[in-house]
């Protein structure tokens, strides 16, 4: 359900590596990966998604 949403824009393939969706599920999924045994890691894992996703989107314009 999610990858549909990362993946696309306005139903085609964009450009991945320029779209701010891409990098915060990059960085949410690899902390999640990285500290998967707590129990804090769900929640903390979309705060540095969207840390990451924010700072793109708003400052960048991405």
């Amino acid at each position: 359900m999610i990858a549909p949403d990362i993946l696309l824009t306005e139903g085609a393939i964009g450009p991945l590596l320029r779209d701010a969706r891409t990098w915060g599920a990059l960085a949410a999924a690899g902390f999640y990966f990285w500290r998967r045994r707590g129990s804090y890691v769900l929640p903390v894992a979309i705060a540095v998604g969207m840390a990451v996703f924010l700072p793109l989107r708003v400052g960048l314009g991405w």
